[in-house]
This record gives structure tokens, C-alpha cells and sequence, in this order.
């Protein structure tokens, strides 16, 4: 059973609508005309399952929430004014999805297993591509969803597959990275340790993302090392404080040591 191992994903949620961040529409929704090219677990039949076991490096597999998202929503007016006037909590927006965007390439092709949590089941044509850009259609890489593009929530049908599908390919540990912290990082992270196990899951702050709407020009400040690194430690300890995030239960924190610029 998944609960006897010391499971870790990495899941990374770059979310941004309503629940998840306020950011506004998604621009665009012409949903149908581009393909995904990568596959989708519902798809994968269990005779498939153990084509997968090389691509789980040290029994771990990255499983990353709404990728990308905040790239093509538009912020609500009242955000873009914030942005306008704290133009450090904009580069520090853009530092994020940068170290989502290399941290997905080097798993990519590294052939690491990654584990796209997509928002809901519709998407613009520029949001498909850009998720094709960087998987390059990558065997590697396969997608499940979201309830809805504003929630973290995963139904249970798809956590019952996820479970199955971990449990058969070895994977023995798992990370919850993204964001939006507090937001729909925290829906996928409850969700998915009703499955796994409180014990098991971690949230990892290098690869984790703030909202915009939650930090300031000050909370940037704090974040960043005299030498313009991020703090993590600084980081990860902002998380365990923040109110909203695993109110009933603090979150786990587990820090990857990756590199920023």
C-alpha cells in the first residue's frame, strides 16, 4: 500500500483564477484546435504501467499543479495597478515561472517522470503549445487535471489512478512544489494525502509560487539575499506562518538545493 512508503512528488502549482490567485480570464479559450501532445494517465492502461518504472530516478516523481498559468491569464485591474506600482513583486512573478521553466526542462531531459496537473479540462491553443514547447511531447511527461481551471481539487477517480499508478512503478516519495501557496498548492496537498499520507508528502520552496495578491514589495525584500538570490530558508519559514496553509495541520517542508538566478 502507498501509505507504507515514504512517498514524494513534486507538484508544482503555477495557478493564478479566483481560488487560485486572482488573476483574472484566461486569454483566449479557443480550447479544441491544438493538440497535447503529451499523454494522459487516464489513457495509460496498467499493461502500460511498467514502460514507466525508467523513468522514476531514486523512487521519486514530480508532479507539477496548473503549469504555466499565470502566463496567460490577465490580471484584474486592481492586480496590474499593484504591479505597476511594486515593480519587485513583478520580476519576482517572472523569477518563478523562470525557475518552473528550467526546473521542468532538466527533468524533461534528464527522463525523470513529471506529472502535469493541468487546470480543468479546457485550454487556450497558446497554453497547449507553450505545455508542448517545453515537453517537447516527452514520453516521460503525462497529464491528468484539475475539477475546475480555479481549483487545486483532483476528483477522486484520477487520485484512485495516481495512487495505482505510483504504487506499480515504484515511486516512493513525493514533494508538492508550486503554487499558488495557500491557494491551490494547498487544495492538491490535502487532496493528495488523503492518498499518500500526511507522513509522505512535503512542500518544496524552491519550486513552489506565490500569488502576486499575497506578497508585497517588502516580502520580496525579505525573500532576496544581498547577492539577488532567493532565500528558502527565509522562504520556507514565511510558509509554515502563513495562516491559509494547512491551517488544521502545518504543511511538511523539504528543500531540492536547486539553484537560482
Amino acid at each position: 500500500m502507498l501509505r507504507a512508503f515514504n512517498i514524494i512528488i513534486i507538484i508544482i502549482a503555477a495557478v493564478t483564477l479566483l481560488a487560485c490567485g486572482s488573476m483574472g480570464k484566461q486569454a483566449g479559450s479557443d480550447s479544441n484546435s491544438e493538440p497535447i501532445l503529451i499523454k494522459k494517465l487516464s489513457d495509460i492502461t496498467q499493461a502500460e504501467y511498467n514502460a514507466y518504472k525508467k523513468y522514476v530516478k531514486n523512487s521519486e516523481a514530480y508532479v507539477i499543479v496548473h503549469p504555466y498559468y499565470t502566463l496567460f491569464s490577465k490580471p484584474s485591474k486592481k492586480l496590474r495597478r499593484k504591479l505597476r506600482k511594486q515593480p519587485e513583486v513583478r520580476e519576482f512573478v517572472d523569477r518563478q515561472v523562470k525557475i518552473e521553466n528550467e526546473f521542468i526542462e532538466s527533468s524533461v531531459k534528464e527522463g525523470s517522470l513529471v506529472i502535469l496537473v493541468l487546470p480543468g479540462d479546457r485550454y487556450s491553443n497558446r497554453y497547449k503549445a507553450h505545455l508542448n514547447n517545453i515537453t517537447q511531447g516527452a514520453r516521460s511527461v503525462i497529464y491528468m487535471h484539475t475539477k475546475r481551471k480555479e481549483s487545486g481539487n483532483i476528483d477522486d477517480d484520477q487520485l484512485d489512478t495516481l495512487g495505482k499508478f505510483m504504487d506499480a512503478i515504484g515511486v516512493r516519495s513525493v514533494i508538492v512544489g508550486g503554487g499558488y501557496i495557500g491557494r491551490c498548492q494547498e487544495m492538491a496537498y490535502k487532496d493528495l494525502s488523503t492518498i499518500f499520507g500526511d507522513e509522505n508528502i512535503a512542500i518544496s520552496p524552491e519550486i513552489s509560487s506565490f500569488s502576486p495578491s499575497d506578497i508585497t514589495a517588502a516580502t520580496v525584500k525579505m525573500f532576496m539575499q544581498p547577492d539577488n538570490q532567493m532565500n528558502f530558508k527565509v522562504i520556507s519559514s514565511y510558509i509554515k506562518t502563513m495562516d491559509n496553509v494547512s491551517a488544521d495541520k502545518p504543511a511538511n517542508i523539504r528543500n531540492l538545493n536547486l539553484r537560482n538566478n
